[in-house]
């Protein structure tokens, strides 16, 4: 029933061009019938968990006279600011009995991560990615 759902969910949509694997695409899937939706660092973390996708999320403060010394220096705009850290390249390897014939059997992509990322995040914040 994938076909349904992706067409329900108006999927693969902008990601059409990505040639998206059946695998990614049914994560993808699930991930938009099971978010919730939210705003905090752990709901994001879940989300790309569901993806497929392992990462942390590093939020900034604004400085404030007072602080211990050492710390950065960041504005008011950094507030709004919060960075997604993950892997250069998350890899989405072939699995027997999931995937299907003709599909690779390893891809390297980070592309649905970031763009359900700028679909979901907040409207008043910046997010930036950043991968080691």
């Amino acid at each position: 029933l994938l076909p349904e759902w992706l067409e329900t969910l108006g999927l693969p949509g902008a990601y059409a061009s990505l040639g998206l694997t059946q695998s990614q695409l049914q994560a993808l899937a699930v991930a938009r019938l099971t978010s919730g939706g939210g705003q905090s660092a752990a709901y994001f973390i879940g989300l790309a968990q569901t993806l497929g996708y392992t990462i942390t999320i590093s939020e900034f403060s604004t400085f404030h006279v007072g602080e211990t010394v050492g710390q950065p220096i960041y504005g008011a705009d950094w507030a709004y600011a919060w960075q997604v850290n993950g892997p250069t390249f998350s890899v989405d390897q072939f699995r027997v009995g999931h995937d299907t014939a003709g599909e690779p059997l390893a891809s390297w992509t980070n592309t649905v991560l970031q763009s359900e990322f700028e679909r979901l995040k907040p409207a008043h914040t910046t997010v930036i990615f950043s991968y080691s």
